[in-house]
């Protein structure tokens, strides 16, 4: 089973999640790995992915387009004289999920992020055919981000597993605000906290998924 972690926007909790759920089907026995391909600024994200997986594969293996710039990648690559290119990425990431029955690939920033002055993320997830779970942080105005969101992955015709409404550090979700989401989409939802305070629970939805990929 591989599954693709985007978020509405930068900062959303994309990274909590992946660690809890790479380290949740380690735990379960599953033979499980996180992948952070492209990454800006600093390598925290990918060191803790790395971190949550197995370590015998290296850092530069997880986590192999990194620039320095906190920038969009685009840009950051440009700034040091470098262009990402679409198909390098997918091929470094289908040498590194071989062998594991479990992956997570953590996006950059949010769906639509420029990797290069022709792609997006987006592009790249279509040609990784892989499904996405969605992170949004239930701040201010997190639902016309999250309705963008969802709107641009169905029409790029891409497969939504489920939707991840972070309340860590905000006012939480109000009950009209998942039935709005629910009825206008039909996804699975799920509410997560504060990852340091409560142990993780791993969304009945995609519990269901990884046991049924094996």
């Amino acid at each position: 089973m591989t599954v693709f972690i985007t978020g509405t926007d930068t900062g959303v909790g994309k990274t909590a999640f992946s660690y809890e759920l790479v380290k949740y089907w380690r735990a379960k026995g599953y033979n499980a790995i996180g992948l952070k391909p492209i990454s800006t600024g600093g390598r925290e994200d990918a060191i803790r992915l790395w971190e949550a997986s197995d370590k015998r594969i290296s850092l530069d293996n997880l986590n192999p387009f990194y620039f320095s710039e906190p920038m969009a990648p685009a840009i950051a690559a440009e700034l040091e004289g470098k262009i990402i290119h679409l198909m390098d990425v997918q091929k470094a990431i289908t040498h590194m999920v071989e062998g594991f029955s479990h992956v997570v690939i953590e996006g950059i920033g949010g769906w639509l992020t420029p990797i290069s002055r022709k792609w997006l993320l987006r592009e790249l997830v279509q040609i990784l055919h892989c499904p996405v779970v969605i992170v949004a942080h239930t701040r201010l105005g997190y639902l016309n981000h999250t309705f963008l969101t969802i709107e641009n992955i169905l029409a790029a015709d891409i497969a939504i597993k489920g939707l991840i409404l972070n309340q860590y550090a905000s006012l939480g979700v109000v009950p009209m605000a998942i039935e709005l989401i629910e009825t206008r989409y039909n996804i699975p939802i799920a509410l997560i906290d504060d990852f340091r305070k409560s142990p993780f629970c791993c969304p009945q939805w995609l519990e269901d998924a990884s046991s049924n990929s094996l």
